[in-house]
């Protein structure tokens, strides 16, 4: 198969450039499944399936297994179940499908981006293997803005204890460590970038912690890629030698947050453009709203204007001031003037409006 143009071909699915799947760094990522002869691979968090096609390509020539986790799985996620029988869709969230399920020898993380749903995904393999006999740990999103802030797909599902400082429709900026006007718009996060208990990163860190002999290399690429695995493992140096020259990178590094900035900064500048457009029609229809009210005005002064030049004796008045003063314009012909422009400029102002 050819993994760049099954990359490449996912970019088309993402109009606003985010970069936000997996299938990004997929070459890297096959690789390790490689190195390791996975058997077995499951994701969670599959949503909609972009990195599920590209993992049932790798396992057509393999003989890998896939099993694709979500609670809440998009059309395009169960399209590509049916297309594809050999696709074990599991319509439940993480946590619960790791209780039960049999662990693959390949595990990808990238469900719900919070502390509390990651640990307890994380929780569950540990609490059914020991750390030497861990899989290979793949997770998304360990960097920017994730990796040290919350955010939720379901806030519902969070223990009140985990869900302090969460907010509805926020903005967040590289560099910014609350929330913003414009920026990345995301539905629910948390008002404040680090601390305890704060972000995916911060909760594979913790696990890890309490796994004796577990490496966690860290890649800064496309929001983050992480991988975790036993140093002690058969395939531990062939993942190593693969993934160590991108560990924590300096150099892709500022690529990665060069390329934020650029994105974070584009959707605050469509905000902000968006802001000024709105208050602009606000302006405008106050303007149309006062030209209403003028219009009305000038149509009663004319009205008492015509009614007065129908008088008797101020035409014959008229008359006689415009015969003293050598056939000028006369003031009624004045008035029959201004009210035939002002006809033509309202008959043109509706054809334009």
């Amino acid at each position: 198969m050819d993994r760049l143009e099954t990359a490449e071909g996912l970019k088309g699915e993402d109009p606003g450039r985010w970069g936000h799947s997996m299938a990004n760094f997929g070459e890297l990522l096959l690789s390790t499944l490689d190195a390791v002869d996975a058997k077995t691979v499951a994701e969670v968090g599959a949503y909609a399936g972009d990195l599920t096609a590209v993992l049932l390509e790798w396992a057509a020539g393999s003989g890998a297994a896939i099993t694709a986790v979500d609670p809440l799985p998009q059309p395009e996620l169960q399209q590509l179940a049916a297309d594809n029988p050999a696709l074990n869709l599991l319509e439940q969230t993480g946590a619960d499908a790791l209780a039960t399920m049999d662990l693959p020898d390949a595990l990808v993380i990238d469900g719900d981006h919070n502390y509390f749903t990651v640990m307890e995904e994380l929780k569950q393999v540990g609490l059914r293997v020991s750390a030497a006999e861990m899989p290979l740990l793949l997770f998304h999103d360990v960097c920017w803005p994730h990796g040290r802030r919350d955010s939720f797909y379901a806030p519902e599902r969070v223990p009140d204890e985990y869900s302090e400082g969460i907010e509805e429709g926020v903005g967040v900026f590289p560099g910014e460590p609350g929330v913003t006007f414009g920026g990345l718009p995301y539905k629910w996060a948390k008002n404040h970038e680090g601390g305890e208990r704060n972000g995916v990163l911060t909760a594979i860190e913790d696990f890890v912690a309490t796994q004796d002999g577990v490496r966690l290399a860290v890649l800064p690429m496309f929001f983050g890629f992480g991988l975790a695995w036993h140093e002690d493992a058969p395939w531990a140096a062939a993942v190593a030698a693969l993934v160590d020259p991108w560990d924590m990178n300096p150099i892709v590094a500022r690529l990665e947050a060069n390329r934020v900035f650029h994105l974070a900064n584009h959707h605050r500048t469509v905000s902000e453009l968006s802001h000024e457009i709105w208050d602009l029609r606000g302006k405008v229809a106050g303007l149309e709203g006062r030209n209403v009210e003028l219009e009305a005005q000038a149509d009663s002064y004319e009205e008492i204007l015509r009614s007065m030049s129908s008088a008797k004796l101020i035409r014959a008045a008229d008359g006689v001031r415009k015969a003293r003063s050598g056939g000028r314009q006369s003031w009624i012909e004045h008035i029959d003037e201004l009210s035939a422009r002002r006809a033509d400029y309202k008959s043109r102002w509706r054809l334009e409006d």
